[in-house]
């Protein structure tokens, strides 16, 4: 099959995570190419389709999308992709990657389909509120994030009652809600695109959908909803949990 390289890198780039997610299966359907993967720690689950691109390549079991995604790098144009026995070739006229697949039963990382979940709100946003987040994030070291929709107004706030607190704010037309998030929900606001979808409710997992011409890619990202790990999060910053 030919793609443009830069196409399937930055499709492979979002639903990866940059190559967090470290092992995938791309499956080729009659609607495209669709990747679903869920992270290590079972936190954050990506569902995506390349819309159109269809191979007669069944699947190609990934052993390292960060290297994939670095390889697809290396080329400028139109790429021809081709599997011969373990082995996925990228080739055009002046190069030739030879990359070793895994075995499916050896991709970590897979993922069924998304639990039918119902949301009250769902919200068209610029992903700027959560690129401000991250960069508060970083400038707190901390990782954890309140997101808290309250008279229609939309807030999210790192750091913790008794340290250091950013909140980042902006007016939607949403019923209120409250989600208290650990590290990993930051995690994929580097891979939003110019607007996201974001569904949420209270206690429940936040989910962006990104939708184009060319793709639909979901993310997934459970709340930090269990006690053990909110008094982890105290413990870390030398504070005693609440009862």
């Amino acid at each position: 099959m030919k793609i443009e390289a830069i196409i399937l890198k930055n499709f492979l780039d979002k639903v990866t995570l940059g190559g967090e997610i470290g092992t995938a299966i791309l499956e080729f359907t009659p609607e495209g190419l669709k990747v679903q993967v869920i992270d290590t720690m079972k936190v954050v689950g990506v569902s995506g389709l390349l819309k159109g691109v269809t191979s007669d390549i069944d699947k190609l079991p990934i052993k390292d999308t960060s290297k994939l995604i670095d390889a697809l790098n290396l080329f400028n144009k139109e790429v021809q992709l081709t599997k011969k026995d373990n082995r996925l070739f990228i080739v055009d006229a002046k190069k030739e990657v030879e990359l070793v697949l895994s075995s499916e039963e050896f991709v970590e990382n897979k993922m069924d389909d998304f639990p039918a979940i119902p949301y009250a709100t769902n919200v068209q946003l610029s992903p700027d509120i959560f690129t401000a987040t991250k960069q508060n994030s970083n400038l707190l070291k901390d990782t954890s994030s309140v997101v808290r929709i309250k008279d229609k107004m939309l807030s999210i706030t790192v750091g913790e009652k008794e340290f250091d607190k950013i909140t980042e704010k902006q007016e939607i037309d949403s019923p209120d809600c409250l989600v208290e998030m650990g590290e990993r929900f930051l995690a994929v606001v580097p891979h939003f695109g110019k607007q996201v979808t974001m569904f949420i409710e209270s206690e429940k997992p936040i989910k962006f959908n990104e939708t184009t011409e060319n793709l639909n890619v979901t993310w997934m990202i459970a709340p930090l909803n269990n006690k053990e790990e909110k008094a982890k999060k105290e413990e870390e910053k030398g504070a005693t949990p609440d009862a």
